[in-house]
């Protein structure tokens, strides 16, 4: 690594700004994984395997690449990026009704004909997912 430190420009900052902060977020998981992070939910399970020498060596390459991420975001002076709970809560809805749009009865119907009563099984429940997703996104709302 050298030295010197170049004078970038603010584009430069901002695009490399940016994506060192989508990789500092992804070894947040990593970490997390690292420490044993384990999520059971319904349709979602994480199985986390890593054994204690995974784990560590995980640990220790975060924190040599954190060591580099610092010396970057001083050196070219990158803005740390501030994850809002609420905005990223209200994003992620956002991309969830649309994807939850698209599972609707008459939208899958470009997959085939639906099974008999598939409709009048599925859509209800569907429609009670949309509103208790625009609960939440009510709530963000009463800040």
């Amino acid at each position: 690594m050298s030295d010197a430190i170049p004078d970038v420009n603010s584009n430069y900052r901002r695009a490399i700004g940016i994506t060192l902060a989508m990789f500092d977020k992804t070894l947040c998981e990593f970490e997390q994984w690292a420490h044993g992070r384990e999520l059971h939910s319904v349709l979602y399970l994480e199985n986390n395997r890593l054994t204690p020498s995974q784990r560590e060596t995980i640990l220790a390459g975060i924190q040599d690449v954190r060591r580099i991420l610092e010396d970057c975001k001083c050196g070219l002076k990158l803005d740390t990026h501030i994850e809002d709970a609420a905005g990223y809560i209200w994003s992620q809805c956002s991309g969830l009704w649309a994807a939850l749009a698209e599972i609707g009865s008459e939208r899958l119907k470009r997959y085939g004909e639906a099974p008999e009563g598939f409709a009048a099984y599925f859509d209800p429940h569907l429609s009670e997912v949309e509103k208790h997703l625009n609960i939440i996104l009510d709530t963000l709302k009463k800040r």
